[in-house]
């Protein structure tokens, strides 16, 4: 075989490869549909594919990277990034410039994933990078959905799901849809888990404990009789360690009649007090 010739085919195949992850095989494949009539200079294409991969890559890096510069404003300087390890923004790098112009979800993760390392080095683990980089859209879609079903409860604000009380559209999705992301390493399933509350002695300061739940913004405090635990029962699903660094970066739908349903659950045996938010309808 002709050297250049070999060249120009081991060109080609770069221009392939990069054309696969960032979407240029489609006009690939496009060029050779619509255009037999025009002989092919295979030199000319794979540097063409190189040519606007690299500019693709740097297109979705801009806007990723800008994302990020809007949340860090006004403070932020270009010295702050020393404080980030090279290693992990080698890796946020590689990863953010896969994320396709249309694909604004993930595209918002990945800004948001950069100011809070930023804002906080060794806050999101190069795990939670590997994740996030196997995740496809409809993978998003489903956890963003997912998020918004969780519950902070406890004075250390664990993340639980009451599963019983899921929305009937998104319990049949979740239902059907859920291994993908124990398989992407979002979730764990288990059985259902019991949390205490823990017993509290009365005081003249406290002569009622309670116990903290919140769902997003709203904060509730259901009231337990002095001397005697509460116990939740949540389950089956939980967050993994990489699903709840994931959970900061994502903007969960706000369920009111969801939140209504659970509070109202708890209504059936404990006094339940809104302390921030609207109280559920009786």
């Amino acid at each position: 075989m002709d050297p250049n010739t070999e060249q120009y085919l081991d060109m080609a195949k770069v221009g392939l490869d990069t054309a696969h992850k960032t979407g240029l095989l489609g006009r690939i494949v496009d060029g050779i549909l619509h255009r037999r009539e025009r002989p092919t200079d295979w030199r000319v294409r794979a540097l063409e594919a190189i040519r606007e991969n690299a500019l693709q890559t740097l297109a979705n890096l801009e806007l990723t990277t800008a994302q990020a510069l809007q949340i860090l404003r006004p403070t932020f300087s270009l010295e702050d990034l020393d404080s980030v390890d090279s290693t992990w923004q080698t890796h946020w790098t590689e990863g953010a410039r896969k994320v396709g112009i249309d694909d604004e979800e993930r595209r918002t993760w990945w800004a948001r994933l950069l100011a809070g390392e930023v804002q906080q080095p060794g806050t999101f683990s190069l795990r939670t990078l590997a994740v996030m980089d196997t995740l496809s859209m409809r993978d998003a879609q489903l956890f963003t959905e997912l998020c918004g079903c969780a519950w902070r409860i406890g004075v250390e604000e664990h993340l639980a799901f009451f599963q019983p009380n899921f929305p009937s559209k998104f319990r049949e999705s979740f239902s059907r849809n859920s291994q993908r992301l124990q398989s992407s390493g979002l979730i764990t399933h288990h059985g259902i888990i019991v949390m205490s509350s823990g017993k509290i002695e009365a005081t003249p300061e406290r002569p009622r404990q309670f116990f903290p739940v919140a769902y997003h913004r709203d904060v509730f405090h259901i009231m337990v009789e002095v001397g005697k635990p509460l116990e939740l029962q949540y389950g089956m699903v939980t967050f993994t360690e990489e699903g709840e660094e994931i959970f900061r970066l994502v903007t969960p739908p706000y369920m009111r009649a969801y939140r209504d349903e659970v509070v109202k659950s708890w209504q059936k045996e404990h006094e339940v007090v809104c302390v921030l938010g609207e109280h559920p309808s009786t």
